[in-house]
């Protein structure tokens, strides 16, 4: 039993226009509101997606795959998967973060994984650790090189991430999902939440 209440978590995904089901958008030109997120925005390939427009990640290699599984684009998907990972800082700082390897990261079928930005962000930190009480220290963050907002150090990281999905009860917490504020760039519809039972 956790020592925390349970709550609900919501999940940000990115617009689908075939319901997230494992496939690649009908129409990925059609749809803009994926760009907005910046990982997505800064690194899809729109002919390449053209040419795999409705088709199964299941019946496509990993290199053919839509930029926006990472962001959470096939939660329901009715396959398992695995895709490879690479810290972004893999790239941008290579001096502090390029040992760091490439990573499985199997995803079950009908699931998602849920960031929590917002636990994860430096600022909320010590708030954090004193509401709850967390082995949260900000003085063993180490000194990079370059500026940021996220919580670095490892312990700081796990007791933040434990306390958050601590409040996650199975069978109990529910999983909310909202998207992008636009549909599509032919019509917004100014909606910010879908919600799936």
């Amino acid at each position: 039993m956790s020592k925390y209440p349970f709550r609900h978590l919501s999940i940000r995904v990115p617009w689908h226009d075939l319901g997230w089901d494992g496939r690649v958008c009908s129409e990925p030109l059609q749809n803009a509101a994926c760009l907005k997120l910046k990982r997505i925005g800064q690194s899809r390939n729109n002919e390449a997606e053209h040419d795999v427009r409705g088709k199964s990640i299941e019946d496509l290699d990993p290199e053919q795959w839509p930029c926006c599984l990472p962001e959470r684009a096939m939660f329901m998907a009715p396959f398992e998967y695995t895709r490879m990972a690479s810290h972004p800082y893999v790239k941008t700082s290579p001096e502090t973060h390029g040992h760091f390897q490439p990573t499985a990261l199997r995803h079950p079928r009908y699931s998602a994984p849920a960031v929590p930005f917002r636990w994860m962000l430096s600022e909320n930190a010590e708030a954090l650790r004193d509401e709850y009480d967390l082995d949260v220290d900000m003085r063993r963050e180490p000194d990079l090189p370059f500026k940021t907002q996220w919580v670095q150090e490892l312990r700081n990281q796990r007791a933040l991430l434990d306390c958050f999905f601590g409040h996650a009860v199975a069978n109990k917490s529910l999983c909310f999902f909202m998207r992008s504020r636009y549909r599509s760039s032919r019509k917004a519809t100014g909606c910010w939440w879908e919600w799936h039972a």
